[in-house]
């Protein structure tokens, strides 16, 4: 009964405020009886599938080849964005690097999550908007039960909530990021798809609180009606510690980033929302491996 023997696992502070060196100790390792794999969609800049702490977390298909897409150009390349790009795999690690493997770090998920990225970014910065509507009826469509969308804008897109609606009716929760404004959202200011979560049932907007004070993260969005819960998305200056591609990063494990203002940590509610969507397959993973049947809206509950 003890913590993954990965030796980043201490300095995941994150995880350690979740009670996650107990869970993993009795239901992430599946002694609870999870008995089944989970797929877990990350719609963002793509993902370093390569990356020694996430190869083997790959969703595959039936031809035993990784069930990824880049909904930029339709192919099945999900690299993260070149030269510069580290967020979805970032955020994949987050969610899903491989536990105890003595290396590295550990995701949230344990060891039964298998990751399904989906790249729907150019640049890392903008995203189209028609890639996000594919990626996320893809995912659906091939399996996934959990949706991590760790991104946003102020732009009310419908045809982004049917594609979650969609999701939902597949069987697909679905997790969004609350935005980093440190607003409150409203009709005044808008963030989407996180103010879809009052339209959807199987929906969870996530904000950020600091690893290190316990206290909402200085730059989260927050709302009584549109941020459902909170979870880790910063710790103090040290930042969030996760994979990035091995091409930026001798290590490949990063939390923080040089920017034009010197060093900056890695903190975000792109952060929070995938302990969150981690959570969530655990959750399907208990119930489903235990022989009940769980909605989107019952997770949610």
């Amino acid at each position: 009964n003890s913590p993954p023997a990965d030796p980043g696992y201490r300095n995941q502070r994150y995880l350690h405020i979740v009670n996650h060196p107990l869970a993993f100790a009795g239901v992430y390792n599946g002694f609870n009886g999870i008995n089944q794999q989970i797929k877990v969609a990350v719609i963002d800049s793509g993902m370093d599938i390569n990356h020694p702490d996430l190869r083997n977390m790959v969703a595959m298909n039936s031809n035993n080849q990784p069930l990824v897409l880049n909904a930029i150009n339709n192919s099945t390349n999900p690299a993260d964005v070149e030269d510069s790009g580290f967020h979805g795999t970032h955020v994949a690690g987050i969610i899903a690097a491989q536990s105890n493997n003595g290396q590295g770090i550990s995701g949230t998920s344990g060891l039964f999550v298998r990751l399904m990225p989906v790249r729907v970014s150019d640049n890392g910065v903008n995203i189209s908007s028609s890639a996000v509507i594919n990626g996320i009826r893809w995912a659906a469509d091939n399996g996934a039960r959990v949706i991590n969308l760790s991104f946003g804008g102020v732009e009310r897109v419908e045809a982004w909530l049917q594609a979650i609606e969609y999701a939902n009716s597949k069987g697909a929760f679905v997790v969004a990021a609350a935005g980093n404004s440190n607003i409150l959202i409203s009709s005044r200011d808008p963030t989407y798809p996180a103010m879809f979560t009052n339209e959807v049932g199987g929906m969870l907007t996530v904000g950020s609180l600091d690893a290190n004070s316990l206290l909402r993260s200085n730059f989260s969005n927050y709302s009584n009606q549109y941020v459902d819960i909170f979870a880790p998305g910063s710790d103090g200056t040290s930042g969030i510690l996760s994979t990035v591609p091995t091409n930026l990063s001798q290590s490949g494990y990063a939390a923080t980033v040089a920017s034009s203002q010197g060093v900056r940590p890695i903190n975000g509610t792109s952060m929070s929302a995938p302990v969150v969507a981690a959570a969530a397959a655990l959750v399907i993973g208990l119930a489903e491996s235990r022989g009940f049947e769980i909605t989107p809206a019952q997770v949610k509950l």
